[in-house]
């Protein structure tokens, strides 16, 4: 089989400051048959300079600038760049452990059936690695529907795709938050099955999210919510708004029992004397 180049495509926002470390993850892959389109979405921080230091350094590298359409345009412009055979997202703060390519493709190689790869990964908080493991029981259509955010979440960038999916598929540009999902169900949707590496291969950068941008979130999750029922139609829709609303029942009542748990504990009680006397 001849060696098969993956396009990695990198979509950039001011987030200068980590983009660095992430293509020197992309640099230190083992896997050397790559091009990486680096998206500048119309940044106003340095993006522009890190990305063209590493233009400079390897031509595998290729910058391109566009005006801020959002995460979801600026991986359609990388996308519309593309010319390989397989498709590696990666986000501006996110990393690709040195083996990820070349473990996913061998598996590729191994069986042409299979579409994509998804990997295990490594959560980064505050520079630490905690490793998460996908549920593997829920990589089907209906895992993905009906239990996304409560019992499974990919980040995108644990898949290798293979390019021809993309040839018919571009991420809805008219949401600013979980794209991803609604990529996920589609393309399960399809039929396509994964070829699961339980294995952590790449790190996804945990932020704290503002009050705003929660909210902001929310609103997004809900015109997602929207979207979903042009995918899967009617009859289904129904279907997967009840056990949404089950779903949802199910994590606020864990969280209110964890609550209460957290009132009857000792420190709870110690803590609420303390406050009272600071009070005084």
């Amino acid at each position: 089989m001849k060696n098969l180049l993956v396009s990695i495509i990198i979509p950039c926002y001011n987030q200068a400051e980590f983009l660095c470390e992430t293509l020197e993850s992309v640099l230190n892959q083992k896997y050397i048959h790559w091009e990486c389109f680096i998206v500048n979405d119309g940044s106003t921080d340095d993006t522009e300079v890190v990305a063209k230091e590493y233009c400079n350094k390897d031509p595998r590298f290729v910058y391109l600038y566009k005006n801020n359409g959002g995460l979801s345009s600026a991986r359609n412009y990388g996308l519309n760049h593309a010319k390989g055979d397989l498709i590696q997202f990666l986000d501006s703060d996110d990393l690709l452990f040195p083996t990820k390519i070349v473990e996913s493709i061998a598996l590729f190689k191994g069986d042409h059936h299979y579409k994509f790869v998804i990997t295990d990964f490594s959560m980064l908080i505050n520079n630490v690695n905690y490793s998460m493991i996908i549920n593997q029981e829920k990589l089907t259509f209906e895992g993905v529907l009906y239990y996304w955010d409560f019992e499974i979440n990919i980040p995108i960038h644990c898949g290798l795709f293979d390019a021809s999916f993309f040839t018919q598929y571009r991420f809805d540009e008219t949401i600013k938050a979980k794209e991803d999902w609604l990529m996920w169900i589609v393309l399960f949707k399809q039929g396509y099955i994964p070829i699961a590496l339980a294995k952590p291969l790449v790190s996804y950068r945990k932020h704290t999210q503002s009050m705003t941008m929660a909210t902001n979130i929310f609103k997004e999750q809900l015109r997602a919510i929207e979207i979903i029922k042009e995918i899967i139609g009617t009859n289904l829709y129904e279907e997967f708004l009840l056990i949404l609303y089950k779903n949802i029942s199910k994590k606020n009542s864990v969280l209110k029992q964890e609550i209460e748990n957290l009132k009857s504990s000792v420190f709870y009680k110690v803590e609420k004397k303390l406050k009272k006397i600071f009070r005084k």
